[in-house]
């Protein structure tokens, strides 16, 4: 085709109204867009057909034809979403390829308008004759998606050629009819194979699941490289053996010229009788079996096949023996001199016709290429620590199983595998010993499961095993504990004993679970119960846990806006002078009132808050309202009211940056002294960040606030650090305090902690006093605060403010009597 065409002013116009036509329907695609059923999915194919499709298509040489990889995807686009996104995304592809192609912005155009224009009217086609709607995904490999599915690959095949026929005619000034047949009629083939490769796509969409489509591409692709791989080797050793024997036929006028040929080949080349007798060998063959030419002569060609191969070896050659082909090429697998497997390429054909006819075999030894490429499938689907399963194996195997329940009823189960507290090996004992006790962990999983089952490590120290067949009631459990029992024993790694325990989240699967990613997030709900709970544990998931699982999901959706929504609110607990009886401060605690689910406790939201990071938030709010609070109680009561306010700064917000000045910008707005805001801080940041922490507890105080410890007792190492922290108040836990007076070791812990405090110069507060005996003793023990339902529940503004304005007046008419000074009596109901 030359650079400029005959009649320049025709193919002008020609190429500008299929341009204009093509925006015109790209811009109906777009105001036609299904924007709500666009997704992640729909994003993902189209990736893929933009990068891949526009690079990528199958060729068939012999017939001069190739598959088109972006059309398949168009279609398969088409088939699940509709017509609009699938002209947009057949015009944006078009563009991409053709600018490989071309550097003319009008062609480049053109070639962008054609192929939006042909699938449009291709589209219309199907809706139009079959009467369909544009998503067919439900509707699988049934009668009426094979036939839309026809209907458009045979218009888009008619309308794509004709409108670019009709540009090449008018550049040649030929007819049009003419330059179609000449060039397109043979193209129906491609056009057809893409449509019906979609519709293959789309049905296993539709069976499987996308995750099941992603799963497979990963294998359609290996199988694609590794058919384009061998078929060129194929075509080389198809020319090669066509050039052996065109050589051979002309040396065999000449027996010297043959023999030298024959005996220099860098192939193995070997004649072979009609009955499989080896007649003669070059030395590259002898190289490859290890056999002299003189124990070749003792030996068949059949003798040296690899018994798995052979019947299919004897078929083939049997047909070439009986001419009923010409030629016989395959990979096969032979065993040398030292019975070492080999694998080759080879190819046997007849020398020459004649009735004394020999059979030359050509053999090349490409074992070096098997083993690569059977470590590049093995890496592709096993951990390279463990050898186990990995992710993309153990999903393909979760995904078959899913639809083979759903035929055959079969049921199975999932384990979800967790070492608790693996991070300490690591930090203490080193990476490398880690990487050793994983692979051990892996192993002994292993020999728990069946032979069937598939254990996989997904990274780190999780491992997930899909145990086939129904495992219910005695004899899961009796699994499970055989599971855990070996994690459990001692490893002997690189001379050190390890110990370590191990939490199991497992999923016995039902038809409710319509996916994979169903299966997975129950397993991961049911490993997070069984870590709650205390790890070392397994949690079966069942159906209350789903209930909760949709609760909390619910709760973190609407958590967000909860603030906004004035369901927020605060409820004040006070703190009591237990020597005094005053009121010393209150804790601000945060409450959500939901409109349809009503009072929500803390203890649903907060973890959540604590998960989602929305705790950030959360806690701001609570800050300011607390203060906020405080300074309005501070202007009824009066200045002198020194009354703190405690509030819980949880550890994600402790390490926020812009904690200290959100701190000091509430005390400023407010104007509350400093020293009446106590922040409550709990243990467990102090253990995991103890330096940082540290600096910012003394950034707060050097602020004037005062500092509490919460929950003094639960943690692991608190005592290593209390001497240096900046704090003022230890909160005793009231795990201790409401055991105190029944079981005698918290009661010596209570009166320990009291007693560091004293030596530490720090406050008390016994938190959960319930009855006035716990409060008698905490009076002896020196305690110097308390809080708890003995004295109050949390309480609203209202009256909490009631409160205050009570004790006030008890405390002052109990100084005139002169009873205050007698805990008994002041703290009486």
């Amino acid at each position: 085709m030359s650079d400029q065409p005959k009649n320049s002013f025709l193919f002008d116009a020609y190429t500008l109204s299929v341009t204009m036509v093509g925006v015109v329907v790209c811009a109906y695609a777009v105001l036609s867009f299904p924007f709500q059923r666009a997704g992640s999915e729909s994003l993902v194919l189209a990736l893929l057909s933009i990068l891949v499709g526009s690079t990528v298509s199958i060729g068939i040489k012999r017939a001069r034809l190739s598959v088109s990889v972006s059309d398949v995807f168009t279609i398969l686009v088409f088939l699940l979403y509709g017509i609009a996104p699938a002209v947009l995304l057949s015009a944006v592809e078009a563009f991409i390829s053709s600018s490989r192609h071309t550097k003319d912005v009008r062609l480049r155009l053109f070639n962008s308008a054609v192929m939006p224009i042909s699938f449009f009217l291709a589209f219309l086609a199907s809706r139009t004759l079959v009467g369909t709607s544009d998503v067919l995904t439900g509707s699988g490999l049934g009668k009426e998606a094979l036939l839309t599915t026809f209907v458009v690959a045979l218009s888009h095949y008619l309308v794509n050629t004709v409108l670019i026929a009709a540009s090449s005619a008018i550049r040649s000034e030929r007819p049009v009819h003419e330059v179609w047949k000449e060039q397109y009629r043979w193209m129906i083939v491609p056009f057809l194979a893409t449509g019906s490769i979609a519709l293959v796509g789309a049905s296993l969409i539709s069976a499987a699941g996308f995750v099941a489509f992603l799963l497979v591409l990963p294998i359609v692709g290996v199988v694609y490289f590794t058919y384009l791989s061998h078929h060129e080797k194929l075509e080389a050793v198809t020319v090669q053996a066509e050039q052996a024997e065109t050589h051979l036929r002309e040396m065999t006028e000449s027996e010297e010229r043959f023999r030298s040929a024959f005996s220099n080949a860098p192939i193995g080349i070997g004649l072979v009788s009609q009955d499989g007798n080896w007649l003669q060998v070059n030395e590259a063959l002898c190289g490859i079996f290890g056999f002299s030419e003189e124990e070749f002569r003792h030996r068949s060609l059949a003798d040296l096949v690899h018994p798995e191969d052979l019947i299919q070896f004897l078929n083939e050659i049997g047909k070439v023996v009986q001419r009923k082909k010409r030629m016989f090429q395959a990979e096969l697998r032979y065993f040398n001199r030292n019975n070492i497997e080999i694998w080759t390429q080879t190819s046997i054909s007849w020398l020459n016709a004649s009735e004394n006819a020999r059979l030359i075999c050509q053999i090349q030894d490409i074992s070096a290429r098997r083993k690569a490429e059977e470590k590049l499938r093995h890496d592709a689907f096993f951990d390279s620590l463990t050898d186990l399963s990995n992710y993309n194996y153990f999903m393909l195997s979760l995904s078959q199983s899913l639809t083979r329940m759903r035929e055959t009823n079969d049921g199975f189960s999932v384990v979800f595998v967790d070492l608790d507290r693996f991070k300490l090996v690591n930090d203490s004992l080193g990476h490398r010993v880690g990487d050793r006790l994983l692979a051990a962990v892996g192993q002994r999983l292993k020999k728990c499961v069946p032979e069937e089952a598939v254990v996989a490590r997904f990274g780190s120290d999780e491992f997930y095993l899909l145990i086939e067949g129904r495992f219910e009631g005695d004899d899961l459990v009796s699994l499970l504990d055989e599971i855990q029992k070996q994690i459990n024993l001692v490893y002997n790694v690189s001379g050190q004993e390890i110990s370590i325990s191990s939490s199991f989240g497992v999923v016995n699967v039902t038809p409710e679970h319509k996916a994979v990613d169903d299966i997975m997030r129950d397993a991961d709900t049911a490993l997070h119960i069984a870590k709650k709970q205390g790890r070392g544990r397994y949690v079966i998931f069942d159906d209350e846990m789903r209930d909760r699982a949709l609760h909390e999901v619910r709760l973190e959706k609407e958590l967000g806006g909860a603030i906004e929504r004035n369901e927020m609110h605060l409820a004040y607990q006070p703190i009591m002078d237990l020597e005094t009886g005053e009121i010393s401060g209150f804790e601000a605690l945060a409450r959500w009132n939901h409109p349809s689910l009503g009072n929500i406790p803390p203890s649903d939201f907060i973890p959540i808050a604590e998960e989602t990071g929305q705790i950030v938030k959360l806690g701001a709010f609570v800050l300011n309202e607390a203060c906020r609070q405080l300074a309005a109680w501070r202007d009824r009561f009066g200045r002198d009211l020194n009354l703190t306010m405690s509030v819980n700064v949880s550890p994600r917000q402790l390490l926020q940056p812009r904690l200290m000045s959100e701190v000091l910008e509430t005390i400023e707005r407010n104007r509350i002294p400093a020293n009446l805001l106590k922040l409550e801080i709990t243990e467990s940041v102090i253990v995991d960040n103890s330096d940082v922490v540290i600096s910012i507890l003394k950034q707060l105080r050097a602020m004037g606030t005062t500092l509490s410890l919460d929950d003094f007792g639960t943690g692991y190492s608190s005592l290593s650090y209390l001497h240096r922290l900046p704090i003022d108040t230890l909160k005793i836990d009231r795990s201790f305090v409401s055991q105190m007076t029944t079981k005698a070791e918290s009661e010596e812990i209570v009166k320990t902690i009291i007693v560091l405090a004293k030596n530490l110069e720090l406050d008390t507060v016994a938190e959960g006093i319930e009855t006035a005996e716990q409060l008698a003793a905490l009076s002896v023990f020196g305690c110097s605060l308390g809080q708890g339902y003995y004295f109050s529940r949390p309480m609203d503004v209202a009256s909490a403010t009631d409160f205050i304005e009570t004790r006030n007046t008890n405390f002052i008419a109990g100084i005139a009597d002169n009873t205050a000074c007698d805990p008994a009596v002041a703290f009486e109901h």
